[in-house]
């Protein structure tokens, strides 16, 4: 028997040892809370080229405002021959939102002009900070900022006249801020070719600048970005540019149904893999080729780190455009067309107006529904939120958001003018 002394000290000495586990197991949370940020968004914004914003709550499909970025002090009104906004990007930890903006309101006579970076402080829209890119561009730079919003990457295409004496083609940048002083931290100067001791190949050849494009996403390490079926990976001033490269995934993957697609160089007898890129999310492409000539009805999902692929799905007829991928990759998402007759002769392919979801995963079907406004050959689907719920489509002078149970067939269309490069950015304020 132990003396109540003795059973003290146990009982004492048992409490701080679940109390030391206790701090250690919190500790990891902050940890990963640190490095990783989770943001449910509450909102969306959706911004067109002319610079009009509209800030839409994405529970209730409420407008809580618009505005007009041309009414704001240091950006430039009656922008011609290029959008006012372009690339705008929302940064979780400190609430801002970062976007590109011309400083002049005109290209100049050998079609460059100056850009800047806007930081906004959000929900006020309040400018917070500039970022002045000192050599005119042809084109306007794109933007990613880390999860944790410590560094912002800025990336654009050097013009003509800024090219370097080796004579390359073109020169893609990628520059690094820091998001706090907004200073620049790191610069990578990557001439298309030859390669440079900055740039290293993976074998495959470099066919292009390094760079990425408004389409870019970060991966969860902070380090590679992803652009379509390019991937880019950053590491002490260093870059590794490498391509998703169609004809490895035999390699990976057995499917009876990707053989199914193989084809034979007619010249080397070389096996290959003809598919078409639709789309990227999660370090994912979602691919898609022909079951017979033509009928470009099969995709699936291949990551882009190993190779590996998802369920083959064989579904409707799909394009490029009409084909997309959800941000977490688990689904994919389809706005059908048809290719109607008329007197024995096929018409020109025509959207259906129907919606079609499927899991990649399993390659099941798991939801269907159908407008008619998006019938219209100029409707397409704009955004889905990160956890894939919530769809917005582009219709005639306006919006039509989805939900998971109700679909599109009660949805209030919210006015605003689309365009082209209307994208939206999700937002938790």
């Amino acid at each position: 028997m132990l003396s109540r002394t003795a059973r003290s000290r146990m009982r004492t000495r048992v409490f701080y040892r679940i109390l030391g586990v206790w701090l250690v197991f919190m500790s990891c949370l902050v940890l990963i809370g640190e490095a990783r940020i989770s943001v449910r968004p509450r909102y969306v914004y959706f911004y067109n080229c002319a610079g009009q914003l509209l800030k839409l709550d994405i529970r209730t499909r409420r407008v809580i405002y618009r505005r007009e970025f041309s009414m704001m002090d240091g950006i430039p009104q009656g922008v011609v021959d290029g959008c006012l906004s372009s690339s705008l990007r929302f940064d979780a930890r400190r609430g801002l939102l970062y976007g590109v903006f011309p400083r002049e309101a005109k290209v100049t006579e050998d079609g460059t002009r100056h850009y800047k970076i806007v930081v906004f402080q959000l929900p006020q829209l309040k400018i917070s900070g500039t970022i002045e890119i000192e050599p005119p561009l042809e084109s306007p730079p794109a933007l990613l900022v880390s999860e944790d919003g410590r560094r912002l990457l800025v990336s654009y295409l050097m013009s003509a006249g800024e090219k370097p004496p080796s004579g390359a083609q073109s020169t893609g940048v990628i520059a690094i801020y820091d998001a706090a002083s907004l200073k620049v931290i790191g610069s990578l100067h990557l001439p298309a070719a030859p390669a440079t001791p900055a740039l290293k190949d993976d074998g495959r050849g470099v066919d292009g600048p390094v760079y990425f494009s408004e389409d870019a996403y970060l991966g969860e390490d902070g380090r590679t970005i992803y652009d379509r079926d390019r991937i880019i990976t950053i590491n002490d001033q260093r870059a590794t540019l490498r391509r998703l490269d169609p004809d490895r995934i035999l390699d990976h993957s057995p499917s009876p149904q990707l053989r199914s697609l193989e084809a034979r160089n007619p010249s080397t007898g070389k096996a290959y893999l003809p598919v078409k890129y639709a789309d990227s999310a999660a370090g994912h492409a979602l691919l898609f080729g022909a079951s017979t000539p033509g009928a470009w009805d099969v995709f699936f999902t291949v990551n882009l780190n190993d190779y590996r692929t998802s369920a083959i799905i064989k579904g409707p007829v799909v394009t490029s455009s009409t084909l997309h991928l959800t941000p977490n990759a688990k689904q994919a998402v389809v706005e059908e067309i048809e290719k109607p007759r008329k007197n024995g002769e096929d018409r020109q392919p025509s959207k259906a107006g129907r919606v079609l979801v499927y899991d990649m995963a399993s390659g099941r079907q798991i939801l269907q529904f159908k407008n008619a406004q998006l019938s219209d050959s100029r409707s397409r689907l704009l955004s889905i939120t990160p956890d894939g719920a919530t769809m917005f489509f582009a219709v005639s002078d306006g919006l039509l958001v989805s939900g998971p149970a109700r679909g599109l067939a009660e949805s209030p269309k919210v006015a605003f003018p689309v365009d082209q490069w209307t994208r939206g950015v999700f937002a938790d304020r």
